[in-house]
């Protein structure tokens, strides 16, 4: 069986304000991937969140998001004090 794995970058919060992607990999071998301005016809696409990056990747392969066996977002170690408090402020203000 083929193990997939989404990566994906959001132009949001702690990840940058620019140039949301995402790259679908199969056994470790990227197969396809696009950055949301392709999509959007926004340059960079600032502040978004690359939901048309995510459906043409899957769509490559013609898979759900529940045939994925991963979803990566970047990761910066320096940032995880504040990473915390950026996803605890994300929760409460969707309440």
């Amino acid at each position: 069986m083929t193990d997939y794995l989404l990566a994906c970058k959001p132009a949001v919060g702690l990840y940058g304000q620019h140039d949301p992607s995402a790259v679908l990999f199969a056994d470790g071998t990227p197969v396809f991937g696009v950055e949301e301005e392709r999509y959007t016809r926004d340059k960079h696409a600032t502040e978004t969140f690359p939901e048309h990056a995510i459906r043409a990747c899957l769509e490559h392969r013609d898979l759900e998001i529940t045939d994925l066996d991963r979803i990566l977002l970047p990761y910066d170690p320096s940032l995880r004090n504040e990473i915390a408090t950026h996803y605890l402020t994300d929760a409460i203000s969707c309440n």
